[in-house]
């Protein structure tokens, strides 16, 4: 199997927890976000704000789509957090 490219790929953010925080695709129209920090600084203009991120440990982590649909896309709490289905 391939190696994904950027275009078949999430950024995916995620809590020290292992709840995710947020999500962005790699290709926008001002072009590709191809570092951790590009995609933070996309959702997250505030410098102030993307260092108290790091601060509270969140990272970022480059996911195949594919996998992401696959396992995570309904799964965005970790085990400590999930709720009950209502």
């Amino acid at each position: 199997m391939p190696e994904p490219t950027p275009s078949d790929c999430y950024w995916i953010q995620s809590a020290p927890c292992g709840c995710l925080v947020s999500l962005t695709v790699t290709t926008t129209a001002k072009g590709e976000l191809r570092t951790a920090e590009e995609a933070h600084k996309r959702l997250v203009p505030s410098k102030r704000e993307r260092d108290e991120d790091i601060r509270n440990g969140l990272t970022w982590a480059l996911v195949p789509k594919a996998s992401y649909h696959e396992s995570m896309a309904a799964q965005w709490e970790c085990v400590k957090h999930k709720r009950p289905a209502a």
